[in-house]
């Protein structure tokens, strides 16, 4: 729900509520955060006139309203801060990431990346025998993979045969995968490192494995290189397609990038890693603070916002 500013007019797709002045709009949209409503379609979902005119709205008095919607954005504010403050984190991240690859850059001989990476493309799966029992292969496609991570843990899944040939695609721990159609949008490249939880796995048309392929490579730099902004750059200078863009194997092959030794790479990561969990680990820093943060939110929002019916 969001609250209008300026006089609008909306179309069909959208409801329009005209609040009486017992409610405040901003009461209101605390409220409809707090509870669930269910549209109705099987692809879209939508939410008609009689849905929402049966949803049952607390409506104390005005004051004790305003004083929810005092508390309510005292959290939300606190929650910003600590969401701008996690952004700047992330962006010294990755100006601390670009330049340790930068400074090592004249120590390094410039490698293409298909001279020390397998590039592997992925097998055409039939959708008509996708799986959705949990039992079978996880099928990682470009639309499990976000930038930096995995995207969720929903995959489309295959039933393996032990003569099935697929043992080429099959994915490991530590694999780069990254997408091949529309590899970047604005929320960023599209790869991510395979992790544990995924697996078993098998690689999908149109994504490419990055595997390091000689003993000069480590593996996890492999993915630092992938995550820099340098290797973002080249792949939107050379995808191609104007409704879908799309990269090829042999044009991510063909990124440049100085190849330190490998004590130097081991150490650029070890150092980019305890950054990294600052910035990303669940378990401390900003982001356990904020997690709790939020579900401290949650709990006073509904425990604010949940009223006894008057008789």
């Amino acid at each position: 729900m969001k609250i209008a500013g300026v006089d609008m007019a909306i179309n069909q797709d959208l409801r329009g509520l005209s609040l009486r002045s017992e409610i405040e709009a901003r009461f209101l949209s605390y409220f409809f955060a707090s509870v669930r409503v269910l549209g109705r379609g099987s692809i879209v979902k939508a939410i008609t006139n009689p849905e929402l005119e049966r949803i049952l709205i607390p409506v104390p008095p005005i004051e004790v309203q305003r004083e929810i919607v005092r508390i309510l954005d005292n959290f939300t504010e606190l929650e910003a801060e600590l969401e701008a403050e996690l952004e700047a984190r992330r962006v010294q991240h990755a100006h601390f990431r670009d330049s340790m690859l930068a400074a090592n850059s004249s120590e390094g001989s410039m490698v293409k990346l298909d001279q020390v990476v397998e590039i592997t493309i992925g097998f055409p799966f039939k959708s008509s025998q996708f799986s959705d029992d949990d039992a079978d292969v996880a099928l990682v496609r470009g639309d499990n993979i976000g930038q930096g991570s995995m995207k969720g843990r929903e995959f489309k899944r295959w039933k393996r045969t032990s003569h099935d040939g697929l043992h080429g695609y099959e994915l490991s721990q530590g694999d780069v995968v990254l997408a091949m159609d529309r590899p970047w949008i604005p929320a960023g490249l599209k790869w991510a490192t395979i992790s544990g939880d995924v697996l078993p796995a098998l690689l999908v048309q149109r994504v490419a494995r990055l595997r390091s392929a000689l003993h000069e490579l480590d593996q996890r730099y492999l993915a630092t290189v992938i995550s820099s902004a340098a290797f973002t750059r080249h792949i939107l200078d050379v995808q191609t397609g104007n409704t879908v863009p799309h990269i090829s194997g042999r044009q991510i092959g063909s990124f440049q990038f100085p190849l330190p030794s490998l004590s130097d790479q081991r150490r650029i990561v070890s150092a980019l890693e305890s950054l990294d969990a600052l910035v990303n680990d669940l378990s401390i820093g900003l982001p356990a603070e904020l997690a709790a943060r939020r579900k401290q939110y949650e709990y006073y929002r509904d425990k604010l916002l949940t009223f006894e019916e008057l008789v």
